[in-house]
């Protein structure tokens, strides 16, 4: 017998708690991470211009970015570089 549909209950329930607990305590929304457990799976879809990108990536994959902010700026170079913005962009320039 799988187990599947008591453990996503027991999940639902045990978020819906953290939701309470949140809004009551007004906990701010990039606080709220820390409340999560570490293997808390969230996904990211974004859509960014050419220019914004560039700006994003040179802020955001530097030693003084936030070590979570500067990984994901990491992948998201290392897939870039699979498409044709490789053709386009010195990823080279991005060094920490």
């Amino acid at each position: 017998p799988s187990v599947q549909p008591e453990y996503e209950a027991y999940c639902k329930s045990r978020l819906t708690q953290l939701a309470d607990y949140v809004l009551s305590k007004r906990i701010k929304n990039d606080e709220i991470k820390y409340f999560l457990p570490e293997n808390f799976r969230t996904n990211l879809v974004m859509s960014i211009n050419l220019r914004s990108l560039i700006n994003f990536l040179s802020l955001r994959f530097s030693k003084e970015a936030h070590f979570e902010i500067r990984h994901l700026a990491a992948l998201m170079i290392e897939e870039l570089k699979k498409t044709y913005i490789k053709d386009i962009v010195d990823f080279e320039t991005f060094t920490l």
